[in-house]
């Protein structure tokens, strides 16, 4: 266990500091706005990983007059006043100076006081004035030390900032982007920390350490709930016994609607776990923010247009079909009327329409599902891997926002074949849905541990390289 270091986040007011703080912490429920003076008090943070807290940060209100701060400081100062005395001075400012005029100020200078270290947050979009100047001097009088931290990388001024920076003094600095914030900046800013704090580099290394278990962990879980979704989805299905073969036919189409329902709710329930495992609230949760999953997201699974997306092409399925030896074979039980519907109308959505076809029998049985097992597999896993790398990569400080995603295809012909085969054993077996009344968790144990360790294999084909920035 290690004592969590304290870092005030400090800075003008709207430069982003909740944001850095939001990114760092992975904590969505900050409040963050484009409003000016967002934050009116000090909120304290507490960082943990695997349950131990490691960092304690300071989110602080904007400074709007440190030219006047500086100038009751001067006059506070007698003539035998030295560097040493600064930070009782700030103390005697803090405690003397009328609120209705420096409360902001008063407050932010109070954390300062207690942090060990202060991180000073600059905007790169917008360009240094006299203003900041008397910020960064000020914050220099409040007694521990002090890195730049500038926001926006692609700033049109970060360069002007790491100039004041210079001239005040402030030679550790980083670059940072809060909303699109990626872990190699956070190592940076670690980095940044340790040269002004070499005493407490072990700290950092502890931190690393915790961080790369934490991820290998998550890794597991990421692995496994998409594999269960893919189990769940690829065995459900429903039976109905009717009576007679009148009857089934009259309610085929509504079954089939509450087949779709359910097969859509529960990849959508999929994508809500993925976000959970990364710290991204649910709506409900006081406080929180929700993040959506719009554009075709919305749309059904069963849309022609998520299958364009999303499957495979006409001509991965005929090279796929060349691998195994039996082109139509794969495209599931309709056989060389399903392979040829989906070659011939695969763009207008005819083959879309037969993914989830009931059957009735002759004595009244209704049967819907399972999905076929080539095109619809190739769908889900390209969706949840799309899904898995926009939260991957999310940052903590942009959650309001929507999941935009890509439209990669991930699988080649070798994860194809090895998809089928799974696809195939989950669709015969449909007491493997935990959507199925009979659910046996048991049975599907061992096919659940193949599907998950298919996807990892496919997830680290798919990862997004890290950021590799420059490091301020």
């Amino acid at each position: 266990m290690i004592e969590p270091l304290r870092i005030a986040i400090v800075g003008h007011t709207n430069a982003g500091k909740s944001s850095i703080v939001a990114a760092l912490t992975r904590r969505d429920e900050l409040r963050i706005s484009d409003e000016h003076g967002t934050t009116r008090d000090v909120d304290e943070w507490t960082f943990e990983i695997g349950g131990e807290a490691v960092l304690t940060f300071l989110d602080t209100p904007g400074f709007d007059r440190a030219g006047a701060i500086n100038e009751w400081l001067d006059e506070a100062a007698g003539p035998s006043a030295t560097a040493a005395d600064d930070p009782d001075l700030v103390a005697r400012f803090i405690a003397e100076a009328d609120p209705a005029l420096f409360r902001s100020e008063q407050r932010a200078l109070s954390a300062a006081l207690r942090a060990d270290v202060l991180a000073y947050v600059a905007d790169a979009t917008v360009k240094p004035k006299g203003q900041a100047r008397q910020e960064v001097r000020l914050l220099g009088k409040a007694g521990p030390p002090v890195i730049g931290v500038v926001n926006v990388i692609e700033g049109p001024h970060r360069d002007a900032w790491f100039e004041l920076f210079g001239r005040q003094k402030i030679h550790n600095k980083v670059l940072l982007d809060a909303m699109n914030f990626q872990p190699e900046q956070e190592a940076r800013f670690y980095r940044a920390l340790v040269s002004v704090l070499p005493d407490r580099e072990a700290h950092f290394d502890r931190i690393a350490e915790l961080r790369a278990a934490e991820e290998a962990g998550r890794a597991i879980q990421v692995r496994r709930c998409i594999a269960q979704t893919l189990v769940d989805v690829l065995s459900f299905q429903i039976e109905e016994l009717t009576g007679s073969r009148h009857e089934a036919t009259k309610r085929r189409e509504g079954v089939e609607a509450r087949f779709r329902s359910a097969i859509v709710g529960r990849e959508a329930e999929g994508f809500r776990q993925l976000l959970e495992l990364y710290g991204f609230k649910k709506a409900g949760v006081e406080g929180a923010v929700e993040v959506d999953f719009e554009g075709d997201w919305q749309a059904s699974l069963f849309d022609a247009e998520v299958a364009k997306r999303y499957g495979a092409s006409v001509t991965t399925l005929t090279l796929v079909g060349a691998a195994a030896g039996a082109p139509f074979e794969l495209f599931g039980a309709h056989g060389l009327a399903a392979g040829a519907g989906a070659l011939l109308g695969f763009v207008s959505g005819h083959y879309v329409g037969r993914f989830a076809i009931g059957s009735v029998d002759r004595s009244g049985r209704l049967t819907v599902g399972p999905l076929e097992s080539i095109q619809m597999p190739i769908i889900l896993v390209n969706r949840a891997i799309e899904a898995w790398k926009e939260i991957d990569t999310r940052s903590h400080a942009s959650a309001a926002g929507a999941v935009v995603t890509g439209d990669q295809q991930h699988l080649g012909t070798a994860d194809i074949l090895r998809l089928k085969k799974l696809a195939k054993k989950a669709s015969k077996n449909p007491t493997w849905s935990s959507m199925s009344e009979a659910f046996d968790a048991v049975g599907r144990a061992d096919t659940v541990d193949e599907f998950a360790a298919f996807v990892g294999d496919v997830l680290e084909g798919a990862r997004t390289p890290p950021d590799e920035g420059p490091p301020g």
